[in-house]
């Protein structure tokens, strides 16, 4: 049994306190926590006392990790249109299979460097099957459904359901089938989906509000020129939130991801509608495409779900939630860092539903254990260099 003191320690609520032991097996359970103070002297004696914060191991809840092959590849800031406009076709145009699976190996090795023990992640293809049955982290995956020139409504859902039987076929991961966006199919192929979704009981991910332009698609019916060419919605409401409640199940777990230009109506009419609507922020890609971030004071005005992404390297420099959340505190100061550690950690443990196991430091559950060395209480910048993964 290891007996772990540190000076702070990250609870379940988000507050961080001091003075707490944690019991830990050799496998990483947690067996118990006990006050220091109360620990009997030849326990005490056993006990390693560590510097800094102790938090679980995290949860990124939104990443592309075959498209890691991207790093460097694309520029900063030309909006989000443009951004399209290079990533059309971008599957047929990757490189060798060994070149992808070797950035996607690097990815998954700095995630878990980086403290991370679970991640959601977006797939359109089957490449990162094996990396993730070979790695540490704990996966979702999200089946991608969109709409693609030439390639009939049958055989794009022919691939999703190889794709997700492929994914399933794992022993200790999930996945499930979600679209890309409300304005990247038809209405006819999205009827198809949420058919499959509500057979399966499956958890929903959608890019939702990312940009202006979809903003404008929506209000105002306007193409974005690099996905539709002509195309007009197909909606009878011009409200996001309206046609996100005529497309997606409102009656089960939805999670809402960048939410760039969602407005505070659009946030109260989505958890008007859906019964658990959950909200990812991935501030970093924001920034790194259209410059812009969600106002995440509006969110928490209304909702404790939650949770952080790092999106891509198509539009991230790493794979660092600590990154994140440094962003989020440089454009609204009034954030607790604790509070975005809670978005991190036990919200994206329970928006996977596996909280029994991840997501907080508590008897019973193995979260994998993170020590931060250079957290201090007053300290600002939490851009740490000094992270230790003890689990």
């Amino acid at each position: 049994m290891n007996i772990l003191c540190p000076e702070y320690i990250l609870w379940e609520n988000g507050e961080i306190y001091s003075g707490y032991a944690v019991f830990v097996h050799d496998d990483g359970k947690i067996e118990k926590i006990r006050a220091i103070a109360k620990l009997p002297s030849k326990l005490r004696r056993q006990s390693v006392f560590l510097k800094g914060l102790m938090i679980p191991g995290m949860v990124n809840a939104h990443c592309h990790l075959e498209l890691s092959w991207l790093k460097n590849k694309i520029t900063e800031a030309q909006g989000m249109d443009e951004f399209f406009s290079k990533m059309k076709g971008v599957h047929t145009r990757r490189p060798a299979d060994f070149e992808v699976l070797d950035s996607v190996n690097q990815s998954i090795a700095e995630m878990y460097e980086n403290g991370i023990n679970v991640c959601a992640d977006i797939s359109n293809t089957g490449i990162s099957y094996l990396p993730k049955e070979n790695s540490k982290i704990q996966y979702h995956t999200f089946i991608e459904v969109f709409e693609k020139q030439g390639v009939s409504k049958a055989e794009i859902l022919e691939k999703a359901t190889h794709l997700l039987e492929k994914f399933n076929d794992s022993e200790k991961h999930t996945a499930s089938i979600s679209l890309h966006t409300l304005f990247t199919s038809t209405k006819t192929l999205m009827n198809e989906v949420m058919k499959m979704v509500h057979q399966g009981q499956m958890l929903q991910s959608i890019h939702f509000l990312e940009s202006r332009e979809e903003v404008l698609f929506f209000t105002e019916g306007r193409s974005i020129n690099s996905i539709h060419e002509k195309q007009k919605p197909e909606f009878s409401s011009n409200r996001p939130a309206d046609i996100a409640a005529e497309v997606l199940p409102g009656d089960r777990r939805v999670l809402f991801v960048h939410n760039t230009y969602a407005s505070e109506r659009d946030i109260i009419e989505i958890n008007q509608y859906f019964v658990d609507p959950w909200f990812c922020f991935c501030p970093v890609s924001n920034e790194f495409i259209t410059g812009d971030l969600p106002n995440l004071n509006d969110f928490i005005k209304h909702t404790e779900n939650l949770v952080l992404g790092t999106d891509s390297y198509a539009s991230n420099k790493e794979m660092n939630l600590f990154s994140e959340m440094q962003v989020l505190i440089n454009k609204f100061p009034n954030l607790d860092f604790g509070d975005l550690l809670k978005m991190a950690t036990i919200n994206g443990a329970r928006l996977l539903g596996i909280q029994k196991t991840y997501g907080s430091i508590s008897p019973g559950k193995k979260p994998g254990l993170i020590q931060i060395r250079d957290y201090t209480p007053e300290r600002k910048n939490i851009l740490f260099e000094d992270i230790r993964r003890l689990f």
